[in-house]
């Protein structure tokens, strides 16, 4: 199978019902006097590019949480895609956005593989490497040598918009029918989109799962913590000739891996910075406001959380959920920046509603609310509110069982549930595939629209159906309580 883009001429393969093209450059190889900057152009090739083979993942430390060797390349910024067989012109196009929590993931092997996607959505399938990490969410004093140094992995995402702007119509897609779908960190970069009204015109609508318009950094906060990381490396060394095992091991050294820390009013971690004060800003805003005030309402969002989303974390990083009691639980919650007025009613309140759970299981149900379910339900209301439309996605398990963080991905990708060694349910399997489908393609869900009302959820999972007022609780008892 041959294409041809505006950089030249690609050789890809058949891939189930797709033709699949992998390891296309969106941009620049983000080395030497690149290292800090917005991506560029790549340059063009003449002749025909062999685009049957993944490239390498975004460099990062494996078991990026608790430290581990180098794997991957700065040379990372490529993308995959995969074209439905079918003569349908004009094809929907959905962007697929990893997690790995500011600091690892990868579009480079078949994790994510958009075959099957793509051709239950008669679509293309789109997803692609960016950086992590300093190198992605790190922050430079700006000047003249580092003028936009800031949300380099986000700029990178609107790198891949604009080349589906440019390119996707060679593979049938329609550019003006796109849709952005984010996991985890991916959805947090996702919503960065919700930031600017400059964006509008690369996406149509936004699946957040996992994540909502949350995790944004004061610009003031990003510059310390990479500073300090270079700092520590010593000897003066330029940004640009930083070793990146040296820069690595002072990321696992300078950023823990509590989650509290981590998704505190202050984090102390990478994620999205509110670099508004720069001249060359990418987040000009927290999206949060934007969608308030109604700037974003002609935009269709989807927002999907997990039940239990932190306890995989507490599963794997006890150490991390260490309590004795509620009173220490209410103290650690001050860590993260909550008010101290707020921590002992928080605690108690959980405690009341689940009087079987210990402190440290608390403290996971908390972080549930706190990172994942709060940001999603206060975007839900936001645009609900404004006049737009959107719809929620709560994903159930068993008692025994409960769905946790990233257990519905396996249901979306069978390149996720090989690498697992999972099978997934089948009813959850075809109700979420079902929806992804039908929002790419006519950008509504089969259920109610969420309103400030009724506030409807559509249950997934071991559970079905749709709950009203699912969130009115959960509003109420976070009343007060910002997230960054």
């Amino acid at each position: 199978m041959r294409a041809t883009i505006e950089s030249g001429n690609i050789q890809g393969f058949i891939d189930g019902e797709t033709a699949a093209y992998l390891g296309i450059p969106y941009a620049a190889a983000p080395m030497g006097n690149l290292r800090f900057q917005p991506p560029i152009a790549p340059d063009s090739w003449s002749g025909v590019r062999d685009s049957r083979f993944y490239r390498d993942a975004p460099v990062q430390a494996t078991a990026f949480a608790n430290g581990g060797s180098k794997i991957g390349s700065e040379d990372c910024l490529y993308l995959n895609l995969w074209a439905s067989l079918s003569q349908t012109v004009k094809k929907p196009t959905l962007v697929w956005v990893y997690g790995g929590g500011f600091e690892g993931g990868s579009a480079s092997s078949d994790e994510f593989n958009g075959s099957e996607i793509a051709a239950a959505a008669d679509s293309i399938f789109v997803n692609f490497n960016y950086r992590v990490g300093f190198l992605g969410f790190g922050a430079l004093q700006e000047s003249t040598e580092f003028p936009a140094s800031t949300n380099l992995g986000f700029r990178d995402l609107i790198a891949v918009l604009e080349w589906v702007q440019l390119n996707i119509e060679a593979f049938g897609g329609d550019p003006r029918n796109v849709t952005v779908i984010g996991q985890s960190a991916g959805a947090f970069i996702t919503s960065g989109l919700l930031s600017s009204e400059r964006y509008t015109h690369l996406y149509d609508r936004v699946f957040l799962m996992s994540g909502g318009a949350s995790r944004f950094i004061p610009l003031e906060r990003t510059l310390t913590l990479t500073a300090e990381a270079l700092t520590s490396l010593g000897d003066d060394l330029s940004p640009q000739d930083a070793p990146i095992d040296s820069l690595l091991a002072a990321q696992r050294n300078l950023i823990p891996s509590d989650m509290g820390i981590r998704n505190g009013m202050v984090p102390q971690a990478l994620g999205m910075t509110l670099d508004g004060t720069s001249s060359r800003t990418a987040i000009p805003s927290h999206p949060l406001g934007e969608v308030r005030d109604g700037r974003l309402k002609g935009k269709q969002i989807l927002v999907s959380c997990d039940e239990r989303e932190v306890f995989p974390f507490r599963k794997y990083l006890p150490q991390t959920f260490a309590c004795e009691s509620l009173s220490e639980l209410a103290m650690q919650l001050q860590t993260w920046g909550i008010p101290k007025e707020k921590c002992d009613g928080l605690v108690n309140h959980y405690a009341s509603a689940a009087p079987e759970c210990s402190p440290p299981e608390l403290r996971e149900l908390i972080l549930t609310d706190y990172i994942y379910r709060l940001p999603a339900a206060r975007l839900l209301e936001a645009q609900a509110a404004a006049g737009g439309e959107c719809w929620g996605i709560e994903f159930v398990g068993t008692e025994g069982a409960p769905m946790g963080h990233g257990d519905e991905l396996p249901s979306l990708f069978w390149g996720t549930a090989e690498l697992r060694k999972v099978n997934p349910d089948p009813q959850l399997k075809q109700d979420l595939l079902s929806t992804v489908v039908r929002f790419a393609r006519d950008g509504v869900a089969d259920w109610s629209a969420y309103t400030g009302d009724t506030s409807q959820i559509r249950l997934m999972g071991a559970s079905n159906g749709i709950r009203t007022n699912f969130y009115e609780q959960l509003l109420r008892v976070w009343e007060g309580i910002e997230r960054p």
